[in-house]
């Protein structure tokens, strides 16, 4: 059976819901800041969401951990680690590049269905629409450029053209947070570290450890992420919505209020989701550990019949791993002491 630790992190999430409630409004101002540049100057998210969005993100979890560990000064914290977030151990654990490759597969990917959808109800509902698209194989580029003037002037084409830009883009963006999210689990093990590694370590050893309670966290994380995600679609579909019936925007400025509709939606469900995850990792963080033993075994084991390989060098990760799997061992002991006195 899946362990459920929902009991655990909402009694963590309450213990100090004020603190967490005044951090949040504080970051929600600053990110509602992104947005309001964002809607005037789209490309502004090309340099606000890496140098600023990103890094305030890491910051807002480190501190809203602080205050689950009793730090009373859990702004300060949060800009402080805004500045960490660029050191080698932190800077590559949200592994964002990867996560705008999946948001840009989505939306290409979800652009084309839509487009083929958007295609076809036009083709059987607007008859000036087949008109036109008939003429063009027969036309001049002046004429072509004036017939597609026409086309774009059809009511039902400009809907086409907003849904085939807005459903994907929304799509894509949801992609990106979740992966960004799910990813978030990561600083929680360089939160517990004595002596932070790189992130290409992190990430390493994370892949090791994850895939052994896969299914516990994610079991988890959707007690809350499933609310992140309706209300998520709700904010975005209804500020787009309004931005195109009441507002007459455009696709792209429409977006942007439809993302800030999902935000502001979500906005105050973040620090529950955040000690859902960082619970979650204190019941299984015996995995990384077993994980970093487990990879270092792995490593002594190619390389000691290796020739090459120094005798003195061969000792010292022996002792390494030896004295790696006495802690692992205390470790092991102390956490079932704990789990006995928890029962109790």
């Amino acid at each position: 059976m899946i362990p459920n630790y929902s009991k655990e992190y909402l009694k963590v999430f309450t213990k100090n819901i004020g603190y967490k409630y005044s951090l949040t409004a504080l970051y929600g101002f600053i990110v509602i800041l992104i947005f309001i540049g964002a809607f005037f100057l789209p490309i502004s998210l090309v340099i606000s969401v890496p140098l600023v969005l990103l890094p305030l993100t890491f910051g807002y979890i480190a501190a809203n951990a602080s205050i689950n560990a009793g730090n009373p000064h859990p702004y300060q914290m949060m800009f402080i680690f805004y500045g960490r977030y660029f050191k080698d151990a932190f800077f590559g654990c949200f592994r964002s590049l990867f996560a705008l490759l999946k948001g840009v597969i989505v939306y290409f990917g979800i652009s084309t269905i839509v487009s083929i959808i958007t295609t076809m109800w036009l083709m059987n509902t607007s008859p000036e629409f087949v008109e036109l698209v008939k003429k063009m194989s027969d036309l001049s580029i002046e004429n072509l450029e004036q017939i597609i003037l026409e086309i774009e002037a059809i009511p039902g084409y400009v809907l086409a053209m907003f849904l085939n830009f807005t459903i994907p883009f929304g799509l894509a963006a949801y992609i990106f947070n979740h992966h960004l999210l799910t990813n978030a689990v990561k600083y929680f093990l360089l939160f517990s570290s004595v002596n932070p590694t790189s992130y290409r370590e992190i990430n390493y050893v994370h892949r090791y450890a994850f895939k052994k309670f896969r299914k516990i966290f994610y079991f988890n994380y959707y007690q809350v992420g499933l609310f992140v995600f309706i209300l998520f679609f709700g904010g975005y579909v209804g500020g787009v919505l309004l931005s195109y019936f009441v507002f007459n925007l455009g696709s792209t400025q429409a977006s942007i209020v439809g993302l800030f509709g999902g935000f502001i939606l979500n906005l105050f469900l973040l620090p529950l989701l955040f000690d859902d995850m960082a619970v979650t990792f204190n019941h299984n963080r015996l995995l990384y550990a077993e994980a970093l033993v487990e990879i270092a075994s792995k490593a002594f084991n190619e390389l000691k019949d290796d020739k090459d390989f120094p005798e003195d060098e061969k000792k010292k990760a022996e002792e390494f791993i030896k004295k790696s799997q006495e802690d692992l061992n205390e470790f092991k002991e102390k956490e079932s002491i704990k789990d006995e006195e928890d029962k109790k």
